[in-house]
């Protein structure tokens, strides 16, 4: 937000419609009434100007109603996903990701996807050319000289999940090879945010792939099944969840989920959109800053190449790359996958 000073430097003598609107969402949302008048006072509102707008908020007889229906419905919202949570927690598989082998369209569907459970399919795509073929020198000699879009400078900005429109960059397939090739880490990396610069690109790459009949939709000619992800080892995607249903397909090298619940997000600090302010479960979580992070619980998986990870709408995870790693994730499942045309606006 800017600043409210006026040209002269002067403090304003009043509070705008812009800032009232924005001191009554702060109310309504229980932010702490300290931190709004230090972010009023901040931004140029004299002290007992901005305590009295304040306090006449939180009186005003609209307010005062909305914040009490608000605290009833989100307290009993709370109550249901607090009881849900504790109820999965009697199960004596809660922490743990089910692994298979084969399973049939109508199993997944019914058992998994309609469930909002995660599955792990061991070896399920082991048999697609792809995961023989695709290496790095294979995609420099096929298609080397083409232009693709990858995020780059990903280690200058510490919110490059939320900014990732920002970070990207052109260049030939064979120079992101090259930065592949020379080191590890997270700051260059091709993301599902690039997909659609780069279908045309990578398109003859569907050649190498095989259809999952009766889970997805088939691709269009020339297309591939889902969304390509490239990375040296170290690639790091920060706590999310997705808005469909997903299914994450490891083609190349190895890879670490971390998966969460969504009956635990009221304990993962979700703070903008679809992200959680703890980015990332690789590193040490401040106790005193997410108290109630402690109790959620963390499901972790490993998959190798071949492995298929179903994760549910509303999950949250963690991805990080163990190796030089391709991956697919897919969207497009024969049943309903829609739910984010009904997401509410941030």
């Amino acid at each position: 937000m800017s600043s409210m000073l006026n040209p002269a430097g002067q403090r304003s003598e009043a509070i705008p419609d812009a800032w009232r609107r924005w001191v009554a969402e702060n109310i309504l949302l229980n932010v702490d009434a300290r931190a709004i008048l230090e972010r009023l006072v901040a931004n140029g509102f004299a002290p007992a100007l901005a305590q009295r707008e304040i306090e006449e908020a939180r009186r005003h007889p609209y307010i005062a109603s909305a914040a009490d229906m608000l605290q009833k419905h989100g307290s009993k919202r709370s109550w249901f996903l607090d009881t849900l949570a504790r109820l999965a927690r009697e199960s004596s598989s809660w922490g743990t990701v089910e692994h298979r082998t084969t399973i049939t369209a109508t199993d997944f569907f019914d058992h998994y996807y309609a469930r909002n459970i995660p599955l792990v399919l061991d070896g399920y795509v082991s048999d697609w050319p792809a995961t023989r073929l695709w290496t790095l020198d294979y995609f420099e000699s096929r298609l080397g000289d083409r232009e693709v879009e990858v995020q780059t400078n990903r280690d200058a900005e510490a919110s490059y999940e939320i900014k990732g429109q920002t970070l990207k960059t052109l260049m030939t397939l064979r120079d992101f090879i090259a930065i592949i090739r020379s080191s590890a880490g997270n700051n260059t990396y091709m993301t599902a945010n690039n997909a659609e610069r780069n279908a045309t690109a990578l398109g003859p790459l569907a050649d190498d792939v095989r259809a999952l009949e009766g889970l997805l939709e088939p691709p269009a000619a020339g297309a591939l099944p889902g969304m390509l992800w490239v990375g040296p080892a170290g690639t790091i995607t920060h706590l999310h969840h997705d808005l469909t249903n997903n299914l994450m397909i490891q083609i190349v090298g190895r890879k670490v989920v971390k998966l969460i619940s969504p009956l635990d997000t009221p304990k993962v600090y979700n703070h903008h959109h679809v992200y959680s302010a703890i980015t990332d479960l690789d590193a040490p979580i401040d106790d005193a800053q997410y108290p109630l992070f402690k109790d959620a619980t963390i499901f972790t998986v490993t998959l190798n190449p071949g492995d298929a990870l179903f994760i549910p709408i509303g999950w949250w995870h963690h991805v990080r790359s163990l190796d030089v790693s391709v991956t697919l994730t897919c969207t497009s499942f024969v049943r309903a996958n829609d739910y984010h045309c009904a997401y509410p606006r941030d």
